[in-house]
Formats: structure tokens, sequence, C-alpha cells
């Protein structure tokens, strides 16, 4: 079961790792 926070840290980074490609 994820964690609402670790959802959304990872969003962070997916969104952190987008925007420098």
């Amino acid at each position: 079961m994820l964690n609402l926070e670790d959802l959304k840290y990872s969003l962070c980074i997916f969104v952190f790792i987008i925007m420098n490609l």
C-alpha cells in the first residue's frame, strides 16, 4: 500500500527528471 507522502515524493522526482531531459 502506497503512502501519500511517498507518492508525492516520487512524483516530484519524476517531474524533476523530466524537466532535465
